[in-house]
């Protein structure tokens, strides 16, 4: 519900805003995933040898490789092979070494947004009544 509520809030607040508060906000989802591919690429040539430019193409290959109509369970397998692909179109030949890194960026991308997200929920229940836990579920007795 908390999530609904905010999720809605957002929505019009895009909807309702002027020209340069969309400006904004695309400047900063272009920065935001301009900063991830920029962390996978650096990851990638850290964990692979993977020179910098063939780094990029795989960050962008495995970024792509989420719009593909069928995916598995958490992309597991068509993000390492998107990374994998796109490496190896840009001249990148250790096959081994690449998809090993492109599991470990992978996992490491997934744990760090679940820990975010964990993170979130409890700042989010922390400061809203909306989202804090009745008070039976906290072991509050002076509630009962």
């Amino acid at each position: 519900m908390l999530f609904r509520s905010l999720l809605d809030r957002g929505l019009t607040v895009a909807a309702q805003g002027s020209a340069r508060t969309r400006g904004t906000t695309w400047a900063w989802c272009v920065a935001n995933w301009l900063t991830k591919l920029s962390t996978v690429a650096v990851l990638l040539t850290a964990l692979a040898g993977l020179p910098l430019f063939s780094a990029w193409c795989g960050a962008l290959g495995g970024d792509g490789a989420s719009a593909l109509p069928l995916q598995p369970a958490a992309g597991f397998g068509t993000y390492e092979a998107g990374v994998a692909v796109a490496a190896r179109l840009s001249g990148y030949d250790a096959w081994r070494e690449m998809l090993a890194a492109a599991l470990t960026v992978h996992l490491f991308m997934l744990a760090t947004s679940v820990l975010g997200a964990g993170l979130s929920w409890l700042l989010v229940s922390s400061t809203s009544p909306e989202g804090a836990a009745p008070a039976k579920a906290r072991g509050d007795t002076a509630a009962r």
